[in-house]
């Protein structure tokens, strides 16, 4: 029986999850409101609230679920190629434009570009130049440096919709990374 549980509570969470996705794209995300989104999911309110305290905190759990996902397929490429995985970056913010948008744009932008730029901050900490070289582990404002300008290029990147310079901003922007980590 609990296997049965664990399966509605994940359907209804996902369902919830895309009914924000479907209104987001009619609507900025301080505008949805929690009876949107169960109308949307065709779900009661008292399952919303089973689930969610409120709407951000739907929000927060797919942020966490963005950079889990982003970090999974950050470990299958070499800490060498920044190229590479820059790429796969701005590939990943491509896909999730939408959401990542919507979020950027709303009132708690704040809030999620905070834990975007731990995350940065934990994958430049995670490069090899970066574990390999004392100086930099004892530098925390180059830390917050790169990791701030990387935020920076990304919120233009998605915000600004500029998926078609894809290859030179990931080469650039790799190229500043190598040049400071040095």
């Amino acid at each position: 029986m609990p296997q049965l549980e664990d399966r509605r509570v994940k359907r209804s969470r996902q369902q919830l999850q895309l009914a924000l996705q479907t209104l987001l794209q009619h609507e900025p995300l301080d505008k949805i409101t929690v009876k949107g989104l169960c109308a949307t999911s065709d779900m009661a309110r008292k399952t919303f609230y089973l689930h969610y305290v409120d709407k951000y905190a739907l929000v927060a759990e797919m942020v966490t679920q963005l950079f889990q996902a982003l970090a999974k397929i950050c470990e299958q490429i070499s800490d060498d190629d920044f190229q590479a995985k820059t790429l796969v970056w701005l590939d990943f913010f491509d896909q999730h434009q939408p959401l990542i948008q919507a979020i950027l744009a709303s009132s708690a932008a704040s809030d999620y570009r905070q834990q975007l730029l731990t995350f940065v901050q934990t994958q430049i900490q995670q490069k090899a130049l970066w574990r390999n070289n004392p100086a930099l582990q004892h530098d925390p404002v180059r830390l917050q440096f790169l990791a701030s300008g990387v935020i920076g290029v990304l919120d233009q990147y998605v915000l600004a919709a500029q998926t078609a310079q894809q290859q030179q901003i990931a080469q650039r922007l790799s190229d500043l990374l190598l040049e400071n980590l040095h």
